[in-house]
């Protein structure tokens, strides 16, 4: 029996945190994007430019050393993805970014 496949597109992702002038790589990963719809602070957000999408990785070391203060960046398309919350899947075997995308970065 197959298993079922998760929906949403994969990337390549970079994780990059604020060095002291521009964003650093600290490493890459795939990731699997989902856009979230619905909610007024996701509709809210759409109005002002902005989307909010959840990336997904596998856990590891360089994963869960993530924080709010970095951002991921597509490697086919050069967009950046502003990280919000971070939540580790209950198995401990993901990792999901909540980030907005498009809108006004925290650091430039």
């Amino acid at each position: 029996m197959k298993r079922p496949r998760a929906k949403g597109q994969m990337i390549r992702g970079a994780f990059q945190e604020k060095g002291e002038d521009r964003w650093e790589e600290r490493f890459e990963d795939s990731l699997r994007v989902t856009y979230l719809r619905g909610g007024e602070d996701v509709i809210a957000g759409r109005l002002a430019g902005r989307n909010v999408v959840v990336l997904r990785v596998r856990s590891g070391p360089s994963a869960i050393a993530v924080t709010e203060a970095w951002r991921i960046k597509d490697k086919n398309t050069g967009r950046a993805f502003n990280i919000r919350s971070i939540i580790p899947s209950g198995d401990g075997a993901w990792i999901d970014f909540t980030c907005e995308t498009d809108g006004p970065t925290r650091c430039a």
